[in-house]
């Protein structure tokens, strides 16, 4: 996993430096201003992690997440800051999360174990047997998966593919916490649900995905759950 660290208090990035050394799975690279890390970054250089400094000696580390939004949306964000008042800013941003100072290397090291583990999920494939084909799936590019007659229909964001096979074959291949059995015959992806009505899900960028009656009171349950993951 690639972390880039921008900060400039240098006790901070010792220990920070001491921890990733001894951590197997992380690769890190470290820079003490804003304008360093801009620049590496356009060198095209990418980092899945990104430790951030909110008070940098050049630039405010919210300015920098602002960028990396338009310019590396695939990011994780995580504001390191000796500064609590910054904490709401920091969350319209919509970054990872936000660790005040000095930090603790337990609570670190969770956050970065969730980060990677969701970013596995989020990367997982799918491997399906098409009529003339194996295909491999993006999990998180599907949106929902029909069972119908012995069949399944796939809808993803930019086609719809149509293999053999049940509903209960689809629910073992994906993750359970992201798919979830809305209907008998429906798995619904909650990444892309955007509204919840009776008797229907609406799914971007406009599907329909219905709910059963009887489904309906645990799926809030998980999809709650799921939001607060």
């Amino acid at each position: 996993m690639r972390i880039a660290v921008c900060e400039d208090d240098l006790a901070c990035m010792r220990k920070l430096k001491c921890l990733f050394d001894q951590s197997i799975g992380y690769r890190a690279n470290y820079f003490t201003t804003g304008k360093e890390f801009l620049q590496k970054l356009e060198e095209n250089a990418y980092y899945d992690i990104i430790l951030l400094d909110i008070r940098l000696p050049d630039i405010l580390g919210t300015k920098i997440a602002c960028w990396l939004k338009q310019k590396l949306p695939g990011a994780d964000v995580v504001f390191l800051s000796s500064f609590p008042e910054y904490v709401t800013e920091a969350f319209t941003l919509q970054v990872s999360q936000f660790l005040l100072k000095p930090l603790n290397e337990q609570l670190l090291m969770g956050e970065l174990d969730r980060i990677v583990r969701r970013r596995k999920e989020e990367n997982a494939i799918w491997c399906v047997n098409g009529h003339d084909a194996v295909y491999r799936l993006m999990t998180r590019d599907i949106i929902y998966v029909e069972s119908y007659y012995r069949h399944l229909g796939i809808q993803m964001k930019e086609q719809r593919l149509e293999i053999s096979g049940k509903i209960a074959d689809a629910r073992k291949a994906l993750n359970p916490n992201i798919f979830y059995l809305c209907h008998q015959g429906f798995l619904v992806n909650m990444n892309y649900i955007t509204k919840i009505e009776q008797k229907e899900l609406i799914c971007t960028p406009d599907f329909r995905v219905p709910i059963s009656s009887r489904r309906r009171s645990d799926f809030m349950k998980a999809y709650s759950e799921f939001l607060g993951k």
